[in-house]
């Protein structure tokens, strides 16, 4: 499960992407409410054991955090 809040409402777009930078996942899109703590449950299935990188993209900022799905 990936938690999230954001200061500002505005458009925000969770994806899961692989060690090769390709995305294999969108887990979330829309606008949530500010300060506001979200989560987002990631669906392994279909997805190897390994490391993914989690893109937080708003209209304001980026961020990422490495994962590890094990099964």
């Amino acid at each position: 499960t990936i938690r999230f809040a954001v200061a500002v409402e505005q458009s925000v777009t969770v994806t899961l992407h692989d060690a090769t930078g390709k995305q294999v996942r969108e887990l979330f899109r829309g606008v949530p409410t500010a300060h506001t703590m979200q989560s987002v449950r990631v669906d392994g299935s279909g997805l190897a054991s390994g490391a993914y990188i989690v893109r937080l993209a708003g209209e304001s900022f980026v961020a990422s955090q490495g994962v590890m799905l094990a099964k």
